[in-house]
């Protein structure tokens, strides 16, 4: 008889694994957003400190809604990877030692990805909050 082949393992992450992940790319697509949108708001701080455009309120506004964004992505950043973790441990008990390799490495570049969403956000939140006191100040 013929020999065999040896069945391959798959190298997927679970279906949860696979949300965390797109998690982070959409929280990490809305920063960018929020950093672009800041950028622009700055400029009006500029321009208005600068005495080129009157005071204007809507850019106070703005800055408080992105300030307060930067702080829910914040603590989605956190759930994601609680939810990351817990799903991994799950993942491990119910394969044993198959495709522990990937699920190990997964949790590793999810929490790598979200430790730098976080740090960025934590950055713009802080630059937001300097913003919007330069904007109290005029």
């Amino acid at each position: 008889g013929g020999r065999r082949k040896k069945p391959q393992l798959s190298r997927r992450l679970s279906a949860r694994s696979e949300q965390v992940v797109l998690e982070l790319e959409l929280v990490k697509t809305q920063l960018a957003k929020l950093r672009a949108l800041a950028s622009e708001a700055s400029l009006l701080l500029d321009s208005m400190e600068a005495g080129r455009l009157p005071l204007q309120p809507s850019v106070r506004n703005t800055l408080a809604q992105l300030y307060g964004d930067c702080n829910r992505i914040l603590s989605i950043g956190g759930r994601l990877l609680s939810v990351a973790a817990n799903e991994d441990a799950l993942s491990i008990r119910a394969h044993d030692d198959f495709n522990t390799s990937d699920i190990v490495s997964a949790r590793g570049m999810a929490r790598s990805t979200r430790k730098t969403l976080v740090d960025e956000a934590e950055a713009l939140a802080a630059a937001l909050g300097s913003q919007i006191e330069r904007y109290d100040l005029l």
